[in-house]
Formats: structure tokens, C-alpha cells, sequence
């Protein structure tokens, strides 16, 4: 979804809010996990163990067990009841299991590809079984994944952050923006009495060339700042006044009255948010001097205020899929995103905005 609004120099507020409606459905299967939402090409579905194969329709509900191949010229987007979603690719086929439905979501990719989105919670898991390893998302992370066929299996993190999982159960975090190609795993050490022991195999293809992106963090106002950076699995308590070091993926929790600042420079600047507020980190755009400044996300129904700093006309910002394009030279920008009953709404609390157009 996303907004373009261009902003004059008069001064006024505007809301404008964002979100689908809904429909009332026949009730689903307690052990339904996945619903079409959008059909393209040849596409077949198997909604359960048992059933007869059937053309994929929208609105066609897969339950535990189903199976879902595409044709060379077939695509599917489904709907996950762990929210989410997963956009099926051209000559894939794709299997659906799950042992709690409405919190976690496993799906084995035998062949092809699929992009995939896990929902918004902690608690609500996507994991993508590809080959012998596991692809798990969660906190709104996603990730492109490819099955073997004429190159290795492949893992593209779009957003967020995956944890890549091998099957002797080493994780690997893959961070947003990088990705990594999957040869077949090593070979297990051979026991005492098994004779000589053979050559290692190399390890797994799972190179990253782009150095690690590092931005900092400072807290401020009255309540806590807590993090967590990627690979942590709790979150700590912030240090006011002082610069913390963060990448892409790092999660943040503002309590009552906190305040951060995020920027590229350990010395200061940056953007500044007031909570409360839950907040996820990602690898932004480059400015003129090489800096890629930090783009923010809220992930909670929480209130998120974002305050640009001195503009010129022709900049653009994007926040939470909302695209702001200046037409102004501005001294201070205040947007501010809420979220409330699964819609987000933009109020512009400095300049006037007008609507040029909206995709949903």
C-alpha cells in the first residue's frame, strides 16, 4: 500500500487513513491455514489430504497437509491465517504444514520459487523448508527463497531478518538486504570405527560481500528505551545520552514518554521518534556523501512521530509505505503515523498535504 502527498507551504492537518475492508466468509476449517487471495495462469491446489486436485481460485481455503503447484505460466498470492502472506512463483509446488495454525505456518518448497512475509507478531512464525535447511521469518520479516534447479537453492532477505537453520541445527541470521546461496550441506564426520576419515567438504556457499551497516542510536525522555539487535534474544535496557551501535534488524520498544534518535553519524542527527512506540530498524537510502540514512517502521498499534530535519524541495520520504514528496523548502517536518484497528493514519501536523494518489 502507499501514498504520494505533496506538500505546500500553507498550514494545516490532515488524516488520511489506509486500509482494506472486509467481507463476512463462511466459516473455515479449525485446521485452515492459507486462503487465495489472488489467482494468475495455470494453478493447482490440493486443499487437503485426500482431496481431488482442483484449479486454484480466489477465496479457495488450504487446510493442513494441502499442495499447491504452479505451471510455467501459473502464480498464486495467498493470505496466511498466522498473518502474512506468500506470492507463489512460475513452476513451483509448494507443501503446507502446520501443528498450531493460527500462530505458526511451515511450508516445503520443492521446486521453484516464492516470496514470502510472515505477520506482524514475534510469536507468529513462517519457516520455509528448502532442501535440508529451514528459512524462519517472523516480525513482519521478508524473504525471497529459491529451490534447487539449475543453480543452488537461494535466500534473499527483502526485510527484516531470516534465521537460516541447517539441519544439524546451526542458525545462520540473514540480514535485510544480503542473501545467501545454499550448497548442500557437509558431509557428517565419520565415527572412530568407520576407517580413515574422508576429505571435509567445504562448507556451505553462504558468502555476504557487503560490509555490516552500522547505525546509532540515542535515547532520550522520560521512559525506557529497550533493544534488540539481531541474533539477541532479549531485549536491554538503553543508556540515555550515549551513543548505542545497531544494524538493520534491530528491534526497539519505546515505553510511556521515550524518545530515540537514529542516524548514520555516531556524533548525532538523525531521525528522532516519541513513544510509545515498537519500532524496527532498516537499511535506508544513500545521501550524496555515501551515508545510508536509517528507515524506520513501527510494528505495534502504537503511535510513531517521525521529525525530519532541514529539506529542500523535491525530497522524498517514505514511512511505513507512505511516500512524502516535497514542494517546499522546509526548517522542521512532523509526520505522525497511528495505527489503530489494522488501518495506519498519516496526520501532517506542519504544511499542507494533498492527496495525489493512493494504492492499495
Amino acid at each position: 500500500m502507499g501514498l504520494v502527498l505533496r506538500l505546500t507551504l500553507a498550514l494545516a492537518c490532515l488524516s488520511v487513513a489506509l486500509g482494506g475492508c472486509g467481507s463476512k466468509q463462511t466459516q473455515p476449517p479449525a485446521d485452515w491455514v492459507a486462503s487465495i487471495d489472488l489467482v494468475s495462469g495455470d494453478v493447482q491446489v490440493t486443499e487437503a489430504p485426500g482431496a481431488a486436485v482442483q484449479p486454484g481460485k480466489k477465496g479457495l481455503v488450504l487446510r493442513v497437509g494441502a499442495r499447491l503447484e504452479t505451471g510455467a505460466n501459473g502464480e498464486a498470492r495467498l493470505l496466511l491465517r498466522s498473518g502474512g502472506h506468500l506470492a507463489i512463483k512460475p513452476g513451483s509446488i509448494v507443501n503446507f504444514q502446520s501443528s498450531l495454525p493460527a500462530k505458526q505456518l511451515g511450508v516445503a518448497l520443492e521446486r521453484g520459487t516464492l516470496e514470502g512475509k510472515s505477520g506482524s507478531l514475534e510469536a507468529n512464525e513462517l519457516v520455509i523448508g528448502v532442501g535440508e535447511r529451514k528459512v524462519r521469518l517472523s516480525g513482519a520479516a521478508a524473504a525471497t527463497v529459491s529451490a534447487k534447479g539449475e543453480a543452488d537453492p537461494k535466500i534473499f532477505v527483502s526485510f527484516g531478518a531470516a534465521t537460516v537453520e541447517d539441519p544439524d541445527g546451526k542458525k545462520q541470521k540473514l540480514l535485510e538486504g544480503k542473501e545467501l546461496v545454499l550448497s548442500s550441506p557437509p558431509r557428517p564426520k565419520p565415527k572412530p570405527d568407520a576407517g580413515p576419515a574422508s576429505k571435509p567438504s567445504k562448507p556451505d556457499a553462504a558468502t555476504v560481500t557487503a560490509p555490516e551497516l552500522v547505525y546509532y542510536l540515542r535515547a532520550s525522555g522520560k521512559g525506557k528505551v529497550l533493544v534488540r539487535r539481531p541474533g539477541e534474544a532479549r531485549f536491554t535496557a538503553v543508556k540515555k545520552g550515549e551513543p548505542l551501535a545497531i544494524t538493520p534488524g534491530t528491534e526497539i520498544k519505546l515505553v510511556g514518554k521515550a524518545s530515540v534518535t537514529v542516524g548514520a553519524d555516531a556524533a548525532g542527527g538523525g531521525t528522532s521518534i516519541t513513544g510509545p512506540a515498537q519500532l524496527v530498524v532498516h537499511e535506508g537510502t544513500k545521501t550524496e556523501d555515501g551515508k545510508s540514512t536509517p528507515r524506520i517502521e513501527s510494528t505495534g498499534d502504537m503511535s510513531v512521530q517521525q521529525v525530519g530535519q532541514r529539506g529542500k524541495v523535491g525530497d522524498t520520504l517514505t514511512i511505513e509505505g507512505v511516500k512524502v514528496t516535497t514542494r517546499i523548502t522546509y526548517k522542521r517536518l512532523d509526520l505522525k503515523i497511528r495505527r489503530e484497528k489494522g488501518r495506519a493514519v498519516l496526520v501532517l501536523g506542519a504544511g499542507e498535504a494533498t492527496l495525489v494518489a493512493k494504492d492499495r
